[in-house]
């Protein structure tokens, strides 16, 4: 597919060009499209584009400085000037700067669409011209290498998948020979916080260069993949080489773990080696082992080769998950954080007192235990949650790490929610008090107020008296009583409109209660503070 990169200041003449031409007819993509001169320069640098189709006049750089240095950076760029300036000196100059066609605005279908062309039978010319056998040749070696790391990916996603000799020769170029065939996988476990992902990359490239090397020798074919903090591997090889095979694989975990703390620090290198297959069609289950056997990791410690392991569940007949999720549902409807955190602990305890679970099944449990909190729970992009929980969980290297990963997850969504309550507890007591401000003068009630709210008379009642740290009637009172002291301070008003105008309709009753809050009666209060 040819690439362009569109260039005008003007938003409307890119959408313009983007309409007037049948692109995908043309075998052309626009890639991308910029308004000035610098964004335009990016555009080029970033995507590398076979044609640009750009203004002469834009911000940032001209359309001729800016063709001067797209040519800089790529001396075979493709380029269509279009301007609404017919002089002959740009036309001039644009050629000058080795432009291959000047188009005048407004911008005629038929005419950008044959210049197009012509440029599209240029390209094709140039590459036919340059295209060698050992360019061929190096294409195809690119094709293969991707093919071949397909078949690591399909056994990720389809962890029971049969392959015969023949689909992996033909579909995945893997060269298989009569013999054993046997999977590893090598993982990178970080501590304190994630690490660089370059150098990441540097350290499992140099295993991979490193097993490479020695793999040659005694293999009849392999095929090793990076993935992320994994590398997975496929061997084929002659029984008799077992032993070289295991050699090599426990020397390279070795050597990388010596060389780790100068790469990516503080992190740890284990390794899990597959049973041993004789036959294609079970290299599924080799795969599955060796996975299995790194997950034993989180029992047994990090920095080992670690094989002898198969799937067999034990953990599951404790039935542990049912007691949790009985549990649970008590602590979530309560938000007891510490009810949760029990639980959390329950487990960690039944399974370090279980001798023989495996980490695999410690993995699915703690992931199992996630998925169902956030089910009860009832969150909201529970996916995306649970995705994230999971990759975390696979940067644990012991089995107090993932727990602990565990009770930080139900944490902070138990802090979220605490959070969320408090504050749909004060928004009515706020709502309420403001209400009392606005309409103390009135007769108000506690029902009033509360069906204001949106809430009952009995919780309102309870929840005003827990945030306000007094009772609703003592705070409509307090309230009053200070309005009546502020207006007794400052106005000359009689102490019976007073008692009207701060909601009191008897003239006694206000006295005394005055009384009872200021400690003398309203007409001596304003004797010794008005």
């Amino acid at each position: 597919m040819i690439k362009v990169v569109i260039a005008d200041d003007e938003n409307r003449i890119c959408r313009l060009i983007q309409a007037l031409v049948n692109w995908d007819k043309l075998g052309m993509q626009v890639v991308s499209t910029a308004f000035n001169g610098l964004e335009a320069l990016r555009a080029v640098e970033k995507e590398k584009p076979d044609v640009l189709i750009t203004d002469i006049r834009m911000p940032g750089y001209s359309g001729l400085e800016l063709i001067s240095r797209a040519k800089k950076l790529n001396p075979k760029l493709h380029i269509i000037i279009i301007s609404g300036y017919a002089h002959f000196e740009y036309a001039r100059q644009a050629i000058q700067y080795g432009v291959n066609e000047y188009l005048l605005k407004p911008i005629k279908k038929t005419a950008l669409t044959d210049a197009l062309e012509k440029i599209k039978i240029e390209i094709q010319d140039d590459y036919r011209a340059g295209m060698d056998l050992k360019g061929i040749e190096k294409d195809h070696k690119k094709d293969v290498t991707k093919l071949r790391g397909v078949f690591i990916q399909d056994l990720l996603n389809r962890p029971n998948m049969i392959c015969s000799g023949k689909t992996l020769r033909e579909q995945y170029h893997f060269m298989v020979q009569p013999g054993q065939f046997q999977a590893f996988c090598m993982k990178i476990d970080y501590k304190n916080g994630r690490p660089n992902p370059e150098a990441v990359s540097v350290i499992t490239n140099k295993f991979i260069d490193t097993v490479v090397n020695r793999l040659k020798k005694y293999c009849y074919d392999y095929v090793i993949k990076n993935n992320n903090y994994m590398v997975y591997g496929i061997m084929n090889y002659a029984p008799k080489e077992s032993e070289n095979i295991r050699k090599i694989l426990r020397d390279s975990l070795n050597q990388m773990d010596v060389q780790k703390g100068f790469m990516i620090g503080t992190a740890e290198i284990s390794m899990g080696l597959g049973i041993a297959v004789h036959s294609s069609e079970e290299i599924s289950k080799s795969f599955d082992t060796a996975i299995v056997a790194v997950e034993e990791r989180l029992i047994l410690g990090t920095g080992k080769l670690l094989d002898g392991f198969e799937k067999e569940p034990v953990l599951f007949e404790e039935k542990l998950l049912e007691r949790y999720a009985r549990n649970i549902g008590y602590a979530l409807e309560t938000l007891n954080r510490d009810a949760m955190e029990k639980e959390v602990d329950g487990l960690y305890h039944a399974v370090r007192e279980n001798s023989r679970a495996h980490g695999w099944e410690i993995l699915e449990l703690v992931n199992s235990a996630a998925s169902l909190f956030v089910m009860i729970l009832d969150i909201k992009d529970k996916p995306e949650y649970l995705k994230a929980f999971r990759k975390a969980c696979e940067n644990c290297s012991k089995t107090e790490a993932l727990f602990d990963s565990l009770k930080n997850f139900e944490k902070n969504f138990m802090d979220k929610i605490f959070a969320e309550r408090e504050s749909n507890s004060i928004r009515p007591v706020r709502l309420a008090q403001q209400y009392i401000q606005n309409h103390y003068q009135e007769p108000i009630s506690l029902e009033e107020v509360s069906e204001k709210v949106g809430l009952s008379a009995a919780y309102f009642s309870v929840l005003f008296k827990r945030e306000a740290g007094t009772g609703f009637a003592k705070y409509l009172m307090n309230v009053r009583m200070n309005e009546a002291k502020g207006l007794l301070r400052e106005t000359n008003l009689p102490v019976s409109e007073i008692c009207q105008r701060v909601g009191y309709h008897d003239i006694r009753y206000f006295t005394n209660t005055f009384k009872k809050i200021a400690g003398v009666k309203p007409v001596l209060f304003r004797k010794l503070y008005g």
